[in-house]
């Protein structure tokens, strides 16, 4: 299914998700959020130790690791989250591009960094693409990274590419939300305002 110009758009039903207006909203992902970065270290800590990546035996270790880097490396680190944030970003609005053909609005609000194409209601099964596709590829590409680097780098690639898949919760939420809508569901998403039309 195309995309559809919000000058043609003419939807029944509609649901709108504003992310930094809905307080309550905001808390629940953000705690989320914190859950979701739990989850996903452990789950990359196993998946890297079944590809024979990871020989170390305390699931701590990368935490640790962290805490014992020189302060120089930790700003280092705490730079590498924005590149890694605004690459996340630019991933989206690739697919916002390739889906509507228009250029995507990219930029931060408050401390989220956002992508949208205000102007398209994009279908359900493109938009899953959209919102999946930075976690996708953000981590094979770090899994292709991890095999290549030296022990030293490990910790910091290793904690980047858990905290953006933690960070695409939101992205997850929003295509669990569109599971259950009808097959000519179509999403307008400003960036940090997103409507899911019927």
């Amino acid at each position: 299914m195309k995309a559809v110009n919000k000058a043609d758009a003419n939807f029944n039903n509609r649901i709108v998700l504003d992310f930094h207006k809905n307080i309550k909203l905001l808390i629940v992902v953000n705690f989320l959020c914190v859950i979701s970065v739990l989850f996903f270290y452990t789950l990359f800590y196993y998946l890297l130790k079944l590809l024979g990546l990871n020989s170390s035996t305390d699931i701590l270790f990368y935490i640790q690791a962290f805490d014992n880097l020189p302060s120089l490396n930790k700003y280092i680190f705490y730079v590498l989250i924005l590149i890694t944030a605004i690459i996340h970003e630019l991933i989206h609005g690739l697919f916002f591009y390739i889906f509507t053909g228009d250029r995507p609005k990219i930029g931060f609000k408050s401390i989220y960094a956002y992508a949208g194409a205000p102007d398209w209601y994009i279908h359900k099964n493109k938009f899953f693409i959209i919102s999946l596709s930075p976690l996708v590829i953000i981590t094979i590409l770090a899994i292709i990274i991890l095999s290549v680097i030296p022990d030293s780098c490990f910790p910091i690639v290793f904690l980047l590419f858990t905290l953006n898949a933690g960070g695409s919760l939101g992205d997850i939420w929003v295509c669990i939300k569109l599971l259950n809508k009808p097959k000519d569901t179509y999403i307008n998403d400003k960036g940090i305002v997103l409507s899911i039309n019927y």
